[in-house]
């Protein structure tokens, strides 16, 4: 962010946009929610696919491969998780850093699971001699359903199922690491709905679609069909996604921007 600035960026926050603004084929700048317009000479939609395709770019660019994609829910999946933050009161330096264990049997959405992932942030030095830990559980398209739900019909029930959670997961790290009873203290739970609501992610998903036998996956050029000087960027251009392929594709339109300036 300091570099950025110190290169003379500016950044809008607090304000969503509405639409991406062209003229004559050609992205020309973007509408915030607030009514002010913002010229520039390129448009990058740094957002999920979705939200650019059908909110943004007003479902007039749309990309048929992607259409096929969001619609095709068997062969192309989606992959969200529910995400439980722990705070511990220990050095646990000499801990491994990513455990899968057996646990006693528990239930996430409509699904039960007997087992566990925990990944350790012990290579992270702070002074109050604290660590942080996480354990994720992977969430798909009915998962996101079922949150969706629970959340848009009852909130306070929402809530309460997210404690719940961070509890059952709390409650089986100690079992397995019985020295940390009592040091562990629950942060914070984070559904496939925290990442639609924070981000705009569709259905929650922090990655790309995920490849299923007989798919071939391909990449995606980040560029809009018949709207110059727009693109876009983020976690759908390639599989698996993610934050890296984010940051990747970031890079790739930069790339593509310096070629049509002939830098």
């Amino acid at each position: 962010e300091k570099k950025y600035f110190s290169l003379g960026g500016k950044a809008n926050t607090s304000c969503g946009v509405k639409e991406v603004v062209s003229e004559n084929g050609k992205a020309t700048g973007v509408l915030l929610n607030n009514a002010e317009k913002i010229s520039g000479d390129y448009v990058v939609l740094a957002c999920d696919a979705d939200i650019s395709y059908h909110k943004l770019l007003k479902e007039k660019y749309n990309n048929s491969e992607f259409e096929n994609m969001y619609s095709d829910k068997n062969t192309f999946p989606i992959q969200s998780c529910c995400l439980t933050s722990f705070a511990v009161d220990a050095d646990l330096s000499e801990y491994a850093e990513h455990v899968i264990f057996d646990t006693v049997p528990y239930q996430v959405a409509n699904k039960n699971y007997e087992q566990m992932a925990v990944k350790i942030y012990n290579y992270i030095k702070n002074e109050s001699g604290k660590t942080t830990l996480i354990s994720i559980i992977n969430q798909f398209d009915e998962d996101f359903q079922y949150w969706k739900k629970l959340y848009s019909e009852d909130i306070q029930a929402y809530k309460a199922a997210k404690l719940e959670l961070g509890q059952t997961f709390l409650q089986r790290i100690e079992i397995k690491y019985p020295e940390l009873k009592g040091k562990i203290t629950l942060l914070d739970v984070a559904t496939p709905v925290t990442y639609e609501r924070y981000c705009g992610a569709y259905h929650g998903s922090y990655m790309a679609f995920m490849p299923t036998s007989g798919v071939k996956m391909k990449m995606y050029s980040g560029e809009i069909k018949n709207l110059d000087n727009c693109f876009l960027s983020g976690q759908w251009l390639q599989s698996p996604g993610g934050t890296p392929v984010a940051v990747t594709t970031g890079k790739f339109v930069i790339q593509r921007i310096c070629k049509k300036e002939k830098h």
